[in-house]
């Protein structure tokens, strides 16, 4: 058999360094100094794990005429880094027995026996890291095949990413849109840019400005906000011109217009810090104000409670699942 490259990734297309100085080779194990300061148990458990499955491996191996076993490399369904003619690849393989593979600089498909998948002809391939689908890039356009080798989407973009809630992101001439898992287009491609969907709904941005969409495409949250970010109990930070609110995922509103200077993340007893002009409040996740921004210091002291602050005077405060239970001054 013709001896050749072969670079294949698992499909979530995970990077490897390519310095190979630890190896495995007619079953000793090598390690340099770099490998041996790892913990200890790691190193037990990496060799230990290797010197049971190396004879399996270099058996499933050998119709690639591979030279070492690199030991950098996890091993994935029996199978690790390997060498050929002296340069460095990978051999990974995902749960559906499909590794993506590299032959004279053009990508394919081949399963554990080494048959042929999909033909070596693409430029660039990589897969999704939660199902058997792979990516591959053509003549400058990505498309997807399935396990079979078919294609379910043709080459028709400039970029398509992960699916999440049945639908992914995909980017044509700069501009960003959704598809399903047929390839057809459910959202149409008219942002700038937008993440993947989570929870029904995903940010998008168009001229500058964040929104929220729902997977119908429509708008939840028109968008004009400078930045949407979601931070804890299901509300996110609404941001413009510098000011903060919040938005609300269970009722799909903004609850709190953008008014403040800052609001931190709501913590486990289900309020935020707020802070405008230097002075310092509580408000829950409903948006309603637990304590007036009024205060010059809030310290944390545990169990609920708070030390606040306020021209030289104390008091503390409980709270508890958003709501103010006690009040005193020290």
């Amino acid at each position: 058999m013709k001896k050749v490259l072969i670079l294949m990734s698992l499909l979530s297309f995970q990077a490897f360094s390519t310095e190979c100085q630890d190896v495995f080779t007619k079953g000793k194990t090598f390690l340099s100094e770099r490998f041996a300061k790892m913990k200890q148990n790691k190193i037990n458990r990496m060799k230990l794990n290797r010197k049971l499955k190396i004879d399996k491996i270099k058996s499933e191996l050998a119709l690639f005429n591979f030279d070492i076993i690199a030991e950098h490399t996890e091993f994935t369904e029996g199978f690790a880094m390997v060498e050929l003619t002296g340069k460095p690849g990978f051999g990974y393989f995902n749960k559906e027995g499909l590794a993506i593979v590299a032959v004279d600089g053009l990508w394919g498909v081949f399963n554990k026996k080494g048959e042929t998948i999909v033909e070596p002809q693409f430029d660039e391939a990589s897969g999704f890291s939660r199902e058997a689908l792979i990516r591959m890039k053509k003549d400058g356009l990505w498309g997807v095949i399935n396990k079979e080798g078919k294609y379910i989407i043709d080459h028709k973009f400039d970029r398509i990413s992960e699916f999440t809630e049945d639908l992914a992101r995909v980017e044509l001439d700069e501009k960003v849109g959704f598809i399903n898992r047929e390839g057809e287009i459910v959202i149409e491609l008219k942002f700038d840019d937008a993440d993947g969907f989570g929870d029904g709904v995903a940010l998008v941005k168009k001229d500058g400005f964040w929104g929220l969409i729902n997977k119908k495409g429509e708008y939840i949250i028109e968008p004009k906000y400078d930045e949407i970010s979601y931070f804890s109990k299901r509300v996110a930070r609404v941001i413009l011109d510098d000011k903060s609110g919040l938005f609300n995922e269970e009722s799909r509103s903004i609850i709190v217009e953008p008014k403040f200077d800052k609001i931190a993340v709501i913590n486990k007893h289900g309020v935020a810090e707020v802070k405008i002009d230097e002075k310092l409040g509580f408000i829950n996740k409903e948006g309603e104000t637990i304590l007036e921004p009024k205060y010059d210091r809030i310290s944390y002291l545990g169990k609920g409670s708070f030390k606040v602050e306020l021209n030289g005077e104390s008091e503390i405060v409980f709270v508890k699942e958003g709501e103010l239970v006690e009040k005193f001054q020290l």
